[in-house]
């Protein structure tokens, strides 16, 4: 048979013959205390969600030091269980280097009674630093596989969750904040993680900006729709409660949402306000209904879950992307 029409029958075929089986977590992680012995040992738990600041990890330029959040991988594995990874940067973690010695540009805001620098997404030393940090962490647990999925560093205000609580947008604005670089910057930083764990399920957390969904939703649907992600691309929820008051379009947009979707747990069960009706089950009623197929929780929510069926993984499959 003629080799060029071989070649040609082969372009025919369609292109989900080839596509990457990604194993995508669902039930319940603990956060929060997640190394704890007792956690460890709890029959319901499936994994811990583990973090670590990138100042801790890159104390100088260049210059990486995995050893904590080794130990407390190693820690997690030995229990026979899975972790998911969350690297916060933005205000709260990112290194003081990257601003006092390399220069890069910030933003200066007050938030709970404390002064913070941001640096901006879209400055070039910080992209640089940042895709540096990203390629490092592939290169350290992409081929994990204990590694169940990893969540996108934000230069944001905590460096996970995608909001700007406290920061003055018109002040950010004057520093050079607008909602295209914003959404140009989050999506540059996903598909940078997306490289560097090629078979890993990425998660990018949402909340408004500036009191509005545009922003999220943007990036969210525009990324949904880059098939080289491979539907690997779901959204976070940080702050479930049961409650729909906060964010309440954002809400709706993730309820209508069809894609992937994680959680963490707003608060602890010892909070009981932080939760609709002061039930904490709420919360796992409204994960349901949001179709949410993983949460993460403080460790002190592990001993709600126990013999109820509200709190068994919400989504029984291993998707094909």
């Amino acid at each position: 048979m003629n080799i060029a029409y071989i070649f040609f029958l082969f372009l025919l075929v369609p292109a989900s013959i080839f596509a990457q089986t990604i194993a995508k977590p669902i039930g319940c992680f603990a956060g929060t205390n997640g190394t704890n012995p007792a956690v460890l040992a709890h029959a319901d738990a499936r994994g811990v969600l583990l973090t670590e600041k990138w100042s801790d990890i890159e104390p100088s330029p260049g210059e990486y030091n995995f050893t904590i959040l080794n130990n407390k991988i190693n820690v997690v594995k030995a229990a026979g269980l899975k972790y998911s990874l969350a690297i916060p940067a933005g205000a709260f973690g990112s290194p003081d280097w990257l601003i006092d010695t390399q220069n890069a540009a910030y933003h200066n805001f007050n938030y709970q009674n404390q002064n913070w620098r941001l640096p901006l997404w879209w400055d070039a030393i910080c992209n640089q630093y940042l895709t540096n940090l990203i390629i490092e962490l592939g290169n350290q647990y992409a081929d994990d596989t204990m590694l169940s999925h990893i969540y996108v560093s934000q230069m944001t205000v905590n460096g996970v969750e995608g909001h700007l609580n406290g920061v003055d947008m018109s002040a950010f604005a004057d520093d050079g904040f607008t909602d295209q670089k914003w959404i140009a910057a989050a999506k540059s930083t996903v598909n940078k993680f997306a490289n560097a764990f090629p078979d890993k399920p990425i998660v990018f957390e949402i909340h408004e900006i500036n009191h509005d969904t545009i922003i999220p939703a943007t990036i969210i649907n525009d990324l949904t729709s880059d098939v080289d992600l491979c539907d690997r691309l779901g959204l976070g929820m940080w702050w479930i409660s049961g409650k729909t008051t906060y964010q309440a379009d954002l809400i709706d947009y993730i309820h209508n949402f069809q894609g992937d979707k994680y959680a963490q747990v707003i608060g602890r069960s010892d909070q009981p306000e932080r939760f609709k009706d002061s039930i904490y089950g709420s919360v796992f009623l409204q994960a349901k209904e949001l179709n949410i197929r993983y949460i993460d929780r403080s460790a002190s929510g592990l001993g709600q879950m126990h013999g109820h069926t509200i709190y068994r993984p919400i989504i029984h499959r291993q998707q094909a992307s």
